[in-house]
Parts: structure tokens; C-alpha cells; sequence
């Protein structure tokens, strides 16, 4: 399973609100992108398939999963607090910002990590 370093990533939000802010930390998962016709789910725990299914239903379509760490879940989770005003000023700072600016703001995703062999 790919690692995602979610950051400073600005998360689009019509996919935010795909899963209810109570859903999103009660399983501490978020959706952050959508990679061809997959929604993007970050999880502190990937081995929680009852969280993956339960999500799975509740946006009805089919999910990507990545690894997150717990502190870049919780600091994506505050995105749900946007406030209509900084949405605003959020959209005033996108149009103006220019390409290498954006690059930034996106989750930087690592391909799957390979397990050590056991001793």
C-alpha cells in the first residue's frame, strides 16, 4: 500500500464532504483526491477493513487506499472547520497562484514500501 504525506495539502472540497467530519475522525481516514475514476482515502490504520468498507458504502464508488500518518490526518481534518470567509480568500489565492505555487499544496505520494525480511 502507497504512503501519502498529506501536509499542506488543500483538499478540494466537494471530496472532503463525501464522508461526514464525525465519520472521517471517528476512523481517522480522509478523502483527499481522486486519481482516475478512484476516490483517494489517507488511513492512519490500512488494516481496518471494517472502516474501508463502511466508506466504501458511504461514497458509492471505489476507493484508493494510502497510508497516512496520524498527525497529517488530524491536521487535514481541520479543513472541515473552513469557514465560508476563508473559502473566499481560499479561491482569491488560487486564481492568482501560479503552477510551481500549487505543486506545493499536493499530497506527495510514495510508491508501496517494500517489507524486511523476518529474521
Amino acid at each position: 500500500m502507497p504512503f501519502v504525506e498529506l501536509g499542506e495539502a488543500k483538499i478540494p472540497r466537494e471530496i472532503l464532504l463525501k464522508i461526514p467530519e464525525r465519520i472521517a475522525r471517528k476512523y481517522q481516514v480522509i478523502l483527499f483526491g481522486i486519481d482516475e475514476d478512484q476516490l483517494q482515502l489517507a488511513m492512519a490504520d490500512p488494516e481496518d477493513f471494517q472502516a474501508i468498507d463502511f466508506i466504501t458504502k458511504q461514497v458509492g464508488g471505489k476507493l484508493k487506499t494510502y497510508i497516512a500518518t496520524q498527525a497529517d490526518i488530524l491536521g487535514a481534518l481541520d479543513q472541515y472547520k473552513g469557514s465560508i470567509s476563508s473559502e473566499i480568500t481560499q479561491a482569491i489565492k488560487d486564481s492568482s497562484a501560479d503552477a510551481a505555487a500549487e505543486e506545493r499544496y499536493r499530497p506527495k505520494i510514495w510508491p508501496k514500501m517494500r517489507q524486511s525480511p523476518k529474521p
